[in-house]
């Protein structure tokens, strides 16, 4: 016995000495060596032409190392690429690699490699075509009959995922099989396939043009099984990176593997047709500037609208003559003699009129709203009183009460601005255009409550004309490729004022002093001598009052600080520079480089009243809220900005913590179903995909579980598994909540019958091995799904689970049904 723990205390100290050794070693500043896999792929791990290594999972690799003690050794092997990767994944479950990118997670994987949470990029299926090909597109390519596709393996097996994509589209797919990349191509060249199969991460190397996507798939990082510490530090890693940068991805996959699939293809349709179009006329109500109005002093047609149809004129060669008027009533007759072929600027959810039945385009252009009332209205006398809105808008919003037509929506903010309406609503943009004006100062704007937006499309008038509505449909997809709205808005969003007198001599002090400097030199002097005096007293005179300020600050929980324009240098109070870790003065600030929030604010040069986050010296940040105010000079040029902070750090951490109590239920830990429906409702208007797996969860006999155990024991049981429902349905993949007593609900992306089987199949099996006080047996649950489509209706959405929860208890309980 003696023997043995004399042993273990032996192996104890070994032990111990080894990580204080390592301790050292890290301490020391030494770098962690990893070894990592290197399988040629193109694009994920490559080396280019100089020799180097590239590719889109050694950048990530060397971002990593940014936020970790990691150095890499590279290991590259012999082989074909399939025998490189059988060897490689024998290496990492064999502990000879420390790191191998490109993984796909499955659970079997999962119990031969650990695995971060996060992923670092995806992958998708894709089908090309040639380039060259004008004949199939992305919006045509399912219209094919009897589409082809050249599908590369040894095996020659059909590929799932393709049928199961054909299904759900709808859609037939022949799969045409060879072994190889090069046959895959020649088979397109030859015409004997139409498009071929391949990921988006290792297309061949052609001039091939992606059609459709579809079966995203995630790819990891993996380690040895065990490799904790690896583990935990990718995952702090991958977090760092997603939080400072939240485009890193995103630009590197662009870098590696974007295509020119999202460039304008047209077919040989849509070119014939605009071979033979002659010039389409095109008419926009005015008023709203900027989307479209008549410029005051030119006469011109402006706005974002025709700078669009000019974008499209370009891209498609399609000719507009554009008609801009100035009141509705015409607007309306060209519309209703169909003397228009397009009608520009419609809000297509918001149609008022039966002649306003045709098709509109995708938008162009989608406008937050704002409240528009004035200063001497509060939100709380709101309820009955006169709403201007624009003709051909049919809106009830939630302070509607008398509703009043004006012509245009300038005319909107006139009649409020006159008395003659109490308040409107309208977007961001033509409230900052129209609100710049001199004649309307007496405004507020407030954000919208009830979460409206304008959408603006062009509508084609002949509901008819398909072809052109998909010329139009694609060419503003490419202009929202290209980020062309924003250069758009910023070209038409401001107006120069007319300047008067008054204005003119504000200023320009100096040029109006020199009118007089010839006959009244003498009195010139003795006025700048007077300003000067008056300056220094007024400087005197701002330091006596600054001084008590920071005396008061001492006392309360402000931080004041003060900017000088001519000496660019911040003064702080002591308590100010303590708070920020800095020194009391800071000199040449607008030479300083770094991402202090605070620093940047002052060189704004504005008065404000605002929240921001601020990096302190020692890297930590902190919320405040900040105010300053701009003091000038006799000739009105700024001279200092004064300012002072209050530290709101803990006020943010509660409200954060208010609304996560909020959307969570307190019991189960899962969405409350408030939460939960806007989640989904969330999920479909991003269309992450386009069909999705609705859940209802029911707990067996539950009141039984009531009656034996007692209520704590069913709380016990709900919360177990609510436990188990995020197990199988994590949150970054799924939306899980709690209808209310012993039902649940979750979503999640179809894939396929299958998937929705073994999750099924899961939940039963780990609800079923729930512990309580007192289990005699276990908790079973009926289950019912439904296969929806994305931006179906709550209410409907759930009728069909029911309907297969009801039948999986109507047959039994302790198992599930699917509907249809």
């Amino acid at each position: 016995m003696k023997k043995t723990a004399k042993i273990w205390i032996g192996m104890l100290a070994v032990i111990t000495g080894i990580l204080f050794l390592r301790m050292n070693v890290n301490a020391a500043g030494e770098k962690e060596i990893l070894r990592v896999g290197y399988p040629l792929q193109r694009g994920l791990t490559e080396v280019n032409e100089y020799g180097r290594y590239a590719g889109y999972s050694y950048d990530y690799l060397l971002e990593i190392a940014k936020y970790t003690d990691w150095e890499y050794e590279f290991i590259e092997l012999e082989g074909t690429g399939d025998e490189v990767l059988i060897r490689m994944l024998q290496m990492l479950e064999d502990g000879e690699l420390d790191l191998l990118g490109g993984m796909t997670y499955s659970e079997e994987l999962a119990e031969l490699y650990d695995y971060p949470g996060s992923n670092y990029g995806t992958s998708y299926y894709v089908l090309c075509t040639l380039a060259e090909n004008t004949q199939l597109t992305s919006s045509n390519y399912y219209l094919k009959e009897g589409l082809k596709a050249a599908v590369a393996g040894k095996q020659r097996r059909k590929n799932k995922k393709l049928e199961q994509f054909a299904q759900m589209s709808g859609i037939e797919i022949e799969q045409i099989f060879c072994e190889t990349e090069e046959e895959q191509v020649q088979l397109l060249k030859d015409g004997k396939a139409d498009v071929l199969l391949a990921k988006d991460v290792s297309m061949p190397e052609e001039e091939l043009r992606v059609v459709a996507s579809f079966f995203p798939t995630p790819f990891y990082f993996a380690t040895t099984r065990g490799n904790k510490d690896i583990v935990n530090e990718l995952d702090a890693a991958l977090a760092a990176i997603a939080k400072k940068d939240p485009y890193f991805e995103l630009n590197l996959w662009n870098k590696y593997f974007k295509t020119d699939s999202e460039a304008l293809y047209l077919s040989e349709e849509e070119q014939e047709y605009i071979a033979q179009a002659g010039v389409l006329k095109a008419v926009a109500m005015g008023g709203k500037a900027p989307i479209q109005y008549i410029d005051e002093t030119t006469g011109e047609y402006k706005g974002v609208s025709l700078d669009v149809l000019d974008y499209i004129s370009a891209q498609t060669g399609l000719e507009f003559e554009i008609q801009v008027t100035e009141s509705f009533e015409e607007y309306e007759e060209i519309i209703r003699s169909r003397e228009a072929d397009i009608a520009v600027g419609i809000l297509d959810r918001l149609k008022k009129y039966e002649w306003q039945d045709f098709p509109a385009t995708i938008p162009y252009l989608e406008a937050p709203l704002s409240l528009v009332l004035t200063d001497n209205l509060e939100l709380e006398e709101m309820k009955g009183k006169r709403l201007a809105v624009s003709e051909g808008i049919d809106y009830e919003g939630e302070y509607t009460g008398k509703t009043v037509y004006f012509n245009t929506m300038e005319d909107c903010f006139e009649a409020v601005d006159k008395g003659d309406a109490d308040y409107c609503y309208g977007n961001i943009f033509s409230i900052q255009y129209y609100l710049n004006s001199s004649r309307m100062r007496n405004f507020i704007t407030l954000p919208s409550d009830d979460e409206w937006t304008m959408e603006y499309c062009l509508g084609v008038v002949d509901k008819e004309n398909d072809v052109l509505l998909q010329i139009l449909n694609k060419t503003i997809r490419s202009m929202e490729q290209e980020n062309l709205i924003n250069n758009y808005l910023y070209r038409n969003a401001y107006r120069e004022k007319d300047i008067t007198f008054r204005e003119y001599v504000a200023a320009n002090p100096f040029e109006m002093l020199m009118f007089f400097i010839v006959v009244l030199l003498a009195c010139y002097i003795l006025i700048t001598a007077v300003i000067r005096k008056r300056d220094r007293k007024n400087e005197q005179t701002r330091r006596l009052e600054n001084e008590r300020y920071v005396q008061i600050s001492e006392i309360s929980n402000e931080y004041l600080f003060e900017y000088n324009y001519r000496e660019d240098r911040v003064s702080m109070s002591e308590k100010c520079a303590d708070f920020l870790r800095v020194p009391r003065e800071i000199s040449d600030i607008s030479g300083q480089e770094g991402n202090n929030r605070l620093m940047a604010y002052i060189l704004e040069q504005e008065s404000k009243n605002d929240e921001i986050e601020v990096i302190r010296e020692d890297g930590t940040a902190c919320w405040v809220r900040i105010t300053t105010k701009r003091i000038y000079d006799s000739e009105g040029r700024p001279i200092y900005l004064v300012g002072k902070m209050t530290d709101i750090q803990s006020e943010k951490e509660e409200k954060e913590k208010l609304r996560v109590k909020a959307e969570k239920d307190a019991l189960t830990g899962v969405y409350n179903i408030a939460t939960f429906r806007e989640n989904i409702l969330a999920l479909y208007k991003e269309k992450r995909a386009e069909q999705y797996v609705f859940y209802i969860i029911d707990v067996d006999f539950f009141k039984q579980i009531n009656d034996t155990y007692g209520h704590f024991t069913g709380d016990c049981v709900l919360e177990g598994i609510g436990a188990c429902l995020l197990k199988v349905f994590p949150e970054q993949e799924a939306v899980v909540g709690r209808l209310g007593g012993d039902e649940f609900v979750a979503q999640a992306v179809y894939e396929g019958r299958e998937e929705i089987e073994r999750k099924s199949e899961r939940i039963k099996t780990l609800i079923e091995e729930i512990d309580f006080p007192g289990k005699r047996t276990a908790v079973t649950v009926s289950i019912g799904a439904a296969v929806v489509e994305n931006g179906m209706d709550f209410e409907r959405v759930y009728k069909r689970a029911d309907k297969a929860l009801y039948e999986a208890k109507r047959t039994g309980r302790n198992h599930y049904c699917i509907y249809g």
